[in-house]
């Protein structure tokens, strides 16, 4: 399906990540789908809606995915297709779907900003200090990993983060390439870091997980 942005979020975290994208597969028991390219994996055991419709932005398509009358999980921007193009078109036809306004992507908040997340419980501020150690830390990081998973889907990166900086208790960070982007709010009483090794730096995964590295960005030169 060529290549596109990946957006996905969760409380305090996302990320957004250009990729291509293949044909997946299913697991034995149906429940899940796994694309071997970009790494996204989805549960399908829930029956999420999909939809696809032009973005409000540019009005090239915007695939996104997420529980009937709920706010989507998953969001693919497809930056090498136009709205109009044969393979969009026969997506529509295929899956007898009714083409969406660009306003319904709004409701849908298909196409929010990285920092906007649903209210949570916050920690107490974090403070300046603290945001200075955890800055200095991603200055010194060569891998970091970073697990996301937006309802019951989730995608795993590895990258090495370059571009640092901070707005209030957002951090932002990326690759060399902006090919991988996360924000971070690191007063989120979700907010987790762990340092795995003096250059390795983990976002997101619980403390007893396990790491079992399978579709691996590897950090740019």
């Amino acid at each position: 399906m060529g290549t596109g942005t990946l957006v996905m979020r969760q409380h305090g975290l996302s990320l957004a990540k250009k990729t291509g994208f293949g044909n997946g597969d299913v697991s034995a028991s149906d429940e899940t789908f796994l694309d071997t390219v970009s790494g996204l994996e989805l549960c399908l055991s829930e029956s999420p809606e999909i939809y696809i419709m032009p973005c409000p932005d540019d009005g090239r398509p915007l695939l996104a995915i997420g529980l009937r009358g709920q706010p989507v999980d998953v969001s693919i921007h497809w930056d090498d297709l136009e709205w109009d193009s044969p393979r969009i078109q026969e997506l529509i036809r295929r899956f007898d779907g009714e083409e969406m306004k660009r306003s319904e992507s709004w409701r849908l908040a298909a196409n929010a900003w990285l920092d906007e997340w649903p209210e949570a419980d916050r920690a107490k501020d974090a403070g300046c200090r603290f945001r200075q150690e955890i800055i200095e830390a991603f200055q010194q990081c060569e891998v970091l990993e970073v697990e996301v998973k937006a309802g019951r889907h989730r995608c795993m990166v590895w990258f090495r983060p370059t571009f640092i900086d901070f707005e209030g208790p957002v951090l932002r960070i990326a690759d060399p390439s902006r090919n991988h982007v996360i924000f971070l709010d690191v007063d989120s009483a979700s907010f987790r870091i762990r340092r795995l090794s003096p250059l390795y730096l983990q976002i997101g995964k619980p403390v007893e997980a396990v790491i079992h590295p399978t579709f691996i960005s590897h950090p740019a030169a």
